[in-house]
């Protein structure tokens, strides 16, 4: 019998294998990155070697990252005390590129890494012939890869992996849904706003029935419905049909940002959050943030309404494969890309603020060995934030620094 990942088990799962007469354990305790549900990793894999007489065997070559990645990584986990010892090396002959990039703000940093990965992609289309190279931009949190998405959305084909797209959770949605309402003149995604406001079924039917929603150019009759007729249906309607109009007008008209601005602001004041007609304080903050983050990567967009609509359906419309994925460092594990970006590699967050810096040491080491060819490191001062000790710890004394 052969157990994979030893490393990864916790006790319990240590007993189930342990319980085994003749086992071959494959795992890597340099990639044991899951201390938070008790896995075992190196400890583990000492216990088993002990208390089953077994025979240590060090598959040591990899036959991935080609060499600076593997020299880079091999000088990094090295720092880590207890660790089975061995000579990391490679099977490629080729020498690969790991740079390291040192930007003023994090919305610097984000603006660079979109670039790149646009400009990388464009490269790889004129190629001849076309070269399908893989990216992968891992992160430590969510958090960063959601504001990574606000500058990648229309520009690059990109897909979120392990998570939920910032662009999927409920503020995002209304705004694109309001936005394609103004686009193609109807009232789909009005009425997914309205119905999130507090408006009834009854309600919502009513004005479907009164702006004949099912006939193309709804939007337009909405702006010119009569106003008592809004009034019957809910008193709040002339309002908001006023402020449609102006966001309409000023789409229309090319001031997409006024447009956002006013929609922003509907959306956060008025939808009831989680369901709730007075959420709590940090719940609209998180809302207020989203809808900012999203609304300001809209408006560096460029073309008519409906052409800046048609850019931001693209990545959902898109049924390829997407050559660039994005997803946090524990989710990247046990995958490969040509090129791989580790954003946001900062003290306070690799390593984290009260974390095991062993256990984060590992983790930064598995983001690292995902890449085949180029490794890329970037960081963001703002603050006073400095760089992660564990660039330096990699040997990574070079850095680009943008302007």
């Amino acid at each position: 019998m052969s157990s994979k990942t030893l490393m990864d088990r916790n006790t319990p799962g240590w007993l189930l294998t342990a319980i085994r007469v003749q086992i071959t354990i494959v795992g890597d305790d340099d990639q044991s990155i899951y201390a938070w549900r008790w896995a075992l990793g190196y400890h583990g894999m000492k216990r088993f070697e002990q208390e089953s007489r077994a025979t240590m065997i060090a598959l040591d070559t990899t036959y991935r990252c080609e060499r600076r990645i593997v020299m880079a990584a091999a000088q990094l986990i090295a720092h880590n005390p207890n660790r089975i010892p061995k000579h990391l090396k490679t099977a490629k002959v080729e020498m690969g590129e790991v740079r390291v990039i040192n930007c003023r703000t994090r919305d610097q940093e984000l603006g660079v890494i979109a670039d790149r990965l646009e400009e990388a992609l464009q490269r790889d289309a004129l190629a001849s012939p076309p070269v399908p190279r893989t990216y992968g931009v891992l992160a430590r949190t969510n958090n960063h890869l959601d504001l990574l998405e606000t500058h990648l959305r229309g520009r690059v084909n990109y897909e979120r992996v392990g998570g939920t797209s910032l662009w999927d959770l409920l503020g995002p949605t209304l705004l694109l849904g309001v936005l394609r309402s103004i686009a193609n003149h109807d009232l789909i995604g009005v009425d997914a706003l309205l119905g999130r406001c507090g408006y009834t079924d009854a309600q919502l039917a009513a004005l479907r029935v009164a702006c004949n929603i099912k006939v193309q150019g709804s939007g337009l009759r909405f702006i010119h419905c009569d106003m008592s007729t809004l009034r019957k249906i809910n008193p709040d309607l002339v309002r908001f049909r006023q402020l449609y109009k102006e966001w309409s007008g000023f789409a229309h008209a090319g001031k997409l940002s006024n447009a956002l601005g006013g929609i922003v602001a509907e959306i956060s004041s008025q939808v009831e959050w989680g369901g709730r007609a007075n959420p709590s304080p940090e719940v609209i903050n998180e809302e207020n943030r989203r809808l900012a983050a999203c609304s300001n990567a809209i408006s560096k967009l460029t073309g008519t309404i409906a052409e800046v609509v048609r850019k931001l359906e693209l990545r959902a419309q898109s049924e390829a494969p997407k050559p660039v994925r994005l997803m946090t460092l524990h989710g990247s594990k046990g995958l490969e890309f040509d090129e791989v970006w580790m954003m946001a590699c900062e003290q306070g967050v690799l390593p984290s603020t009260g974390g095991i810096v062993e256990e984060d040491r590992r983790l930064m080491y598995v983001g690292m060995t995902r890449a085949r060819s180029v490794l890329t490191v970037s960081h963001a001062t703002e603050g006073g934030t400095a760089a992660s000790q564990f660039i330096t710890e990699a040997g990574l004394f070079e850095s680009v620094s943008v302007s």
